[in-house]
């Protein structure tokens, strides 16, 4: 399996991991402000991006497999969306790799469950219908939910559609199957076992992934489910201050 892996920076390892359905440029506009603190390691999903042609693993521990021959030996982790569930899931099985965890916009469950909030399995069933459907049209619909929460979302509809097909769209398998490890991955049992630093940093707004009490976080107020994108200054500043303590 080949995956494609930027290394771009100097300082301690920081690996950003993406979410579902984007690849690793969504984080570009935040390189700038961190390449002179960190070695960034950038990497796009199987599936996704520059890493189109290889496919997305079955279940998570192939997943977690298929990522550790291009990470560093140890490093600190943020991770969006899916990518915060899997860098959830590498302090869990490969905790020796991971020095300090941040999640943004993620949750150890993605959908509603008995105490838990999340999404509904009505709507995440209709989603993926409409991935199998039609992926493309699919996730403009997709994406037009992640900024429905955001005031002024028409301001970054378009650049963000235009970076999300900027490497063409992901097979239907890979949407499925990605689709597939975030309605049945279920790590809040798991997560009691990380011991590294850590925080979930989420958007008061954000409709995708709603604050549980079980769960806390630090939470950026009017933010939806894209806080490094709508408040970067602010996102920036809690980031490094807790990477830095």
């Amino acid at each position: 399996m080949t995956i494609y892996h930027k290394k771009i920076g100097c300082g301690p390892n920081l690996v950003l991991l993406h979410g579902f359905g984007f690849h690793s440029e969504i984080w570009q506009e935040l390189v700038n402000h961190l390449q002179t603190h960190f070695t960034l390691h950038l990497l796009d999903l199987p599936g996704f991006g520059l890493s189109r042609h290889s496919a997305f693993p079955d279940n998570l521990p192939h997943l977690i497999q298929a990522l550790l021959p291009v990470l560093p030996q140890q490093a600190q982790y943020c991770g969006w969306s899916l990518g915060g569930f899997i860098a959830m899931a590498l302090a869990v099985y490969v905790p020796e790799r991971v020095q300090k965890l941040v999640t943004v916009g993620s949750t150890p469950c993605f959908l509603e469950a008995e105490n838990w909030r999340g999404v509904h399995h009505q709507d995440f069933q209709r989603f993926y219908r409409d991935i199998q459907h039609h992926p493309q049209q699919g996730l403009k619909r997709f994406l037009t939910l992640l900024l429905a929460d955001h005031a002024d979302h028409r301001r970054y509809f378009i650049p963000l559609a235009n970076r999300l097909f900027q490497q063409g769209v992901p097979s239907k398998p890979t949407l499925l199957s990605a689709l597939s490890l975030m309605r049945e991955g279920d790590l809040r049992r798991e997560m009691q076992q990380i011991h590294c630093s850590h925080f979930h940093l989420t958007g008061e707004k954000d409709l995708l992934t709603p604050v549980n009490v079980s769960f806390p976080r630090v939470i950026i107020p009017a933010a939806g489910h894209l806080p490094f994108l709508t408040h970067r200054d602010v996102f920036l500043s809690v980031l490094r201050e807790f990477l830095d303590d």
